[in-house]
């Protein structure tokens, strides 16, 4: 089976992430304007970055008159539109893949571009952009839209998918042949579950509480039935087979839910984040934080890494830290593919370490601060992070009162040393490199 692994910082702070990094886009829209009028050769999102192996990849547009829907009108919505989308074709798949989200504001500050890029993580390096999509309409948001979320877009086979289009309908992209194809579904946040048979977004609700206006909503990913209501507002994690970790905000907390027939199946304790689950031996790992008074900030504050069986039965600490939660607090769980072992950070106030826990033992081990975001390739033996460093010759027209540097994929042994470049990259303050996504066969 397929596995994915991501780099994120859990999915409410990605939320806050996103709206935090669309204002960013704005401030910066008018000197990203001015800048790429000046400095195409500098700036990477005016020109596909490329490779010397991989060619300049042709990128085919789709964009008619949008038309509102929230549910597919008949089981094959083969006439729906695709709004502002362009793909190419990936070809041959097989072999792991590190997979990226770019984001920038268009020209003039009225929209954001998304762009997902790809390179390979084995022979030569090849970089390429498979998808670029437009939203027109991002910035205006008063209650922003839930974001995709990178490692639940793929189908198992790694081969497919499920993205938002520029008219925020969902759409079905073949990385293989670049060809696209709507569902006819006004969604966001598309999740595909692990067997393949679901797809899970978030829909708005005008009788929701406008704190947190959207629900969720699942639909067959062959589309033989309409789409219909399950329990909570966003998806949180994927669990084996059907299941998904929602947050509900109706319940207060997250939960485990089986799509296939929209039941629940278990709670997690309050005050829980950072939930991963794997296949190698069904568990759950999560972090849970014990505040001796409501909102945190005392030293004898807890915050902890529990291991919890497929049921939530038995659930048991495996490492923890005392001290105030806005010093030190445990983020970022990623299991080894192969390995009886996690990948997670620490973060306090103006920093962030990375360690490996054994499970067994308890033992950890720390990394050198080389790269964040980290997580770990399909073969157990290397992680995937992002590297900042010196952004090159400052482009022309640049003020000198604007602090650039370049942000890139990077491929890292064990013991943290950068064993390889993606040349996924993104010129910072004008594009973000917001999420990556590990994918192998």
């Amino acid at each position: 089976m397929t596995r994915v692994r991501f780099i994120g910082s859990g999915d409410s702070e990605m939320r806050a992430f996103s709206r935090w990094v669309t204002l960013s886009l704005v401030l910066v829209a008018s000197i990203t304007s001015a800048c790429r009028s000046t400095t195409a050769s500098t700036e990477p999102s005016a020109t596909p970055e490329v490779t010397a192996s991989s060619p300049a990849p042709t990128l085919t547009a789709t964009s008619p008159s949008p038309v509102a829907t929230t549910v597919p009108s008949s089981l094959n919505p083969a006439s729906a539109p695709i709004t502002r989308v362009a793909t190419a074709p990936l070809g041959d798949l097989r072999g792991g893949r590190v997979y990226a989200f770019k984001e920038y504001a268009t020209a003039g500050g009225t929209g954001v571009t998304r762009e997902l890029w790809t390179s390979t993580l084995e022979g030569p390096s090849v970089t390429t952009l498979a998808a670029r999509i437009e939203f027109p309409q991002e910035v205006s948001v008063v209650v922003g839209k839930p974001g995709m979320t990178l490692r639940h877009i793929f189908s198992p086979d790694g081969r497919r998918v499920v993205v938002t289009d520029g008219g925020y309908r969902l759409t079905m992209l073949d990385l293989g042949s670049g060809r696209a194809s709507s569902l006819g579904i006004d969604g966001y946040a598309p999740t595909w579950t692990r067997d393949g048979r679901w797809i899970v977004y978030a829909a708005f609700d005008q009788s929701a509480d406008p704190t947190n206006p959207y629900r969720l909503w699942v639909v067959p990913a062959e589309l033989t039935e309409r789409p219909r209501r399950i329990p909570g507002d966003s998806v949180v994690a994927l669990a084996g087979g059907s299941r998904i970790v929602v947050y509900d905000s109706r319940a207060g907390g997250e939960a485990i839910v089986d799509v296939a027939d929209g039941k629940q199946l278990g709670r997690f304790p309050d005050l829980v984040g950072g939930i991963t689950w794997r296949s190698l031996s069904p568990q759950y790992a999560f972090i849970r934080n014990q505040q001796q008074t409501p909102g945190g900030g005392r030293p004898d504050d807890v915050t902890s890494i529990v291991v919890a069986d497929d049921d939530l039965v038995s659930p048991r600490v495996v490492v923890q830290r005392t001290g105030s939660q806005y010093e030190v607090n445990f983020r970022d769980l990623r299991w080894n593919p192969l390995r009886d072992e996690i990948l997670y950070s620490v973060e306090g106030i103006g920093s962030r370490t990375y360690g490996i826990l054994q499970i067994a033992s308890g033992a950890e081990r720390s990394l050198p601060a080389t790269a964040q975001y980290l997580t770990w390739a399909q073969d157990g033996e290397h992680l995937v992070g992002l590297a900042r460093g010196d952004g090159g010759p400052r482009p022309s027209g640049l003020p000198v009162s604007i602090d650039f540097k370049r942000a890139t994929v990077v491929v890292l042994a064990r013991d943290g040393s950068i064993t390889r470049s993606t040349t996924i990259s993104a010129l910072e303050p004008f594009e973000v490199l917001t999420q990556v996504a590990t994918v192998g066969y």
